[in-house]
């Protein structure tokens, strides 16, 4: 079993763009933060995008 997920952040020069997604389904996560802040709370959500995918593999 795999279950792919991608996350991305794009620094810009006053924000940065954080996106999680799982394979080609719907981004699971789109946000602009501050920088420093775009780790925070990225576990919760690459863990739900995991927790579907294998929930859609069984």
């Amino acid at each position: 079993m795999v279950v792919e997920v991608t996350v991305r952040v794009m620094v810009g020069p006053d924000r940065s763009t954080v996106v999680v997604r799982r394979d080609r389904d719907p981004v699971a996560l789109y946000e602009v933060r501050e920088h420093g802040r775009e780790a925070k709370g990225l576990g919760v959500a690459v863990e739900a995008a995991v927790r579907a995918g294998l929930a859609c593999l069984s």
